[in-house]
């Protein structure tokens, strides 16, 4: 059985869209080296076609690719970035946790993140939210939940609510 992630994984979004940019690219670069059987157009304008075919469909493969690449590159500095917290930050337990709502929708329905507060020996009261949540976490959390915080830089923090919660499996 596999463990239940309650992060939202927008993984796959990258993958899709460079998958769609080789797909039009690997079909843009096929429309220039087929010779077409029967052509009863001039030389000029058929290599003109091939150039506007050629960028009508390799500039959005362009778009597609950059995006896509984009999405993984955000995400796997996300994911090294929360494995450096967890290796080098400050490890605090914060309560007061709450279910807010996001902007963003799934399947009609509004993601959701959670937040937590953490008061230090000064009784200054730090606030943190954690990334998109596709379920709520709630049920399978104590009254706290880790959080990871860069001693440098206060507002660099990452909220383990997998480490903090029981195995659930699906």
């Amino acid at each position: 059985m596999k463990q239940k992630s309650v992060y939202l994984n927008t993984r796959w979004i990258g993958y899709f869209l460079i998958g769609m940019g080789v797909f039009f690219f690997a079909l843009a670069l096929f429309a220039q080296v087929i010779s077409p059987t029967t052509n009863t157009l001039p030389l000029e304008q058929t290599i003109l076609f091939r150039l506007i075919f050629l960028a009508s469909f390799g500039l959005p493969a362009l778009v597609l690719l950059i995006i896509g690449g984009i999405v993984l590159f955000r995400n796997s500095r996300k994911r090294k970035r929360e494995e450096a917290l967890k290796a080098h930050g400050k490890k605090i337990q914060a309560t007061n946790l709450t279910i807010e709502s996001s902007n963003v929708q799934v399947n009609r329905q509004y993601q959701m993140y959670l937040t937590c507060t953490y008061q230090d020996k000064k009784g200054d009261y730090f606030l943190f939210k954690s990334r998109l949540l596709r379920l709520n976490p709630l049920p399978f959390l104590g009254d706290e939940v880790t959080v990871y915080v860069d001693p440098e830089k206060q507002q660099d923090y990452f909220v383990d609510i997998e480490g903090s919660m029981a195995k659930v499996y699906e």
